[in-house]
């Protein structure tokens, strides 16, 4: 790899990121009324019927809504908040008690302590997840008293903007050229590349097959972020996402389920033991089943949820009490991917046969 090169290339790229410019906060239209369903119609994750459902809004049955977004609604109806087709939902008379005055956020999150995800903007409403410190978060909006809308593992929920940090004041302090701190797209790389500060020089490597952020780019160079690292690779070594995508570190432990640009979830897992490790490639779910038993020469093991990719190895629910960390080393599996039982049962009902995995160091 010529680095003189890759440093020539990185200038054009520092130069042209000046004249990007991203409106990290915009204004978004208020609708704090109720609406019914015209119809039964789904709720979403996102704003498109390709996106997934979180429930059901029942017809005739009334829910808050939050906002409007081009031509979808955000609503809060029992415990959940999500997306509903405009077109579904009829508006009512009857004004929202809690109004408050939303900015769009283009941005990405991370939590400086354990926090509560809540139904609403305030200690009031009831706590629906707990995100731990140093999480990474998706951000829609932030309120006029600076409560976040945001998602998280398949779920959108309020945070307390005290206790979060924006990528874009990070990059803002290491990387002064670049002007735009929101998510173009979630791309892997199709080889190990290095990543460069602003001054070209080597600060990290992108392993082959890891996903990261893309945040801006040009033919040459793109600016990425991965959870270890921030900075310039090359732009052809990316390649985005198509729709869905696991993504399994081994080195760390942890798998992903990638929507388009949203994180459904993620979690810690327990992959192949040393004697018996999980193999580094791009594969591809080829069965789903439930209630099945793997049986091996010293093994046979009961599971709920069982999604094969490679051979005999695959996602499934485990019984373990700990995830993560160095356990693998050990105490791990005979290639499979251990999963929590929710995070098992969460996959297999948002992935289908023929979805990319993606396992790397």
């Amino acid at each position: 790899m010529n680095i003189n090169i890759k440093k020539k290339a990185l200038s054009l790229l520092c130069a042209s990121c000046v004249l990007v410019t991203s409106n990290v906060y915009a204004e978004m239209k208020v609708e704090n009324d109720y609406v019914d369903a015209k119809t039964d119609v789904n709720i979403r994750l996102s704003d498109t019927t390709k996106s997934n459902k979180l429930g059901l809004f029942d017809y005739r049955n009334s829910a808050y809504r939050i906002l409007s977004v081009n031509n979808w609604d955000l609503i809060r109806y029992n415990d959940i908040i999500g997306y509903v087709c405009h077109q579904y939902v009829n508006v009512k008379d009857e004004k929202g008690n809690d109004f408050h005055q939303y900015t769009e956020v283009h941005d990405i999150l991370y939590t400086t302590d354990n926090l509560n995800l809540r139904l609403g903007p305030s200690t009031d409403y009831k706590k629906i997840d707990l995100i731990k410190i140093n999480t990474e978060i998706i951000p829609i909006a932030v309120t006029n008293d600076n409560w976040y809308l945001v998602k998280y593992n398949g779920k959108i929920g309020y945070v307390c903007g005290d206790y979060v940090r924006l990528l874009s004041e990070e990059i803002k302090s290491k990387f002064p050229n670049v002007k735009n701190g929101s998510i173009k797209k979630i791309v892997y790389a199709t080889k190990n590349d290095f990543i460069l500060d602003s001054k070209g020089d080597i600060t990290g490597v992108i392993e082959k097959y890891e996903c990261a952020y893309l945040l801006d780019s040009n033919n040459d160079y793109s600016f990425i972020k991965t959870p270890n690292y921030m900075g310039y690779v090359t732009s052809s070594s990316l390649k985005a996402i198509d729709e869905r995508l696991v993504e399994i570190d081994l080195s760390d432990q942890r798998i992903t389920l990638y929507y388009n640009n949203d994180i459904l979830i993620r979690s810690s897992v327990v992959s192949g033991k040393n004697t018996t490790p999980t193999n580094i490639g791009s594969f591809k779910i080829y069965n789903k089943e439930t209630d099945r038993y793997l049986k091996g020469s010293d093994y046979n093991v009961h599971v709920d949820y069982w999604m094969p990719f490679d051979g005999g190895i695959g996602l499934h629910d485990s019984s373990r009490d700990q995830f993560g960390g160095n356990i693998y080393k050990n105490n791990g599996s005979h290639g499979c991917i251990n999963l929590p039982h929710d995070v098992a049962e969460y996959i297999y009902n948002n992935v289908k046969t023929g979805t990319k995995v993606l396992v790397h160091k």
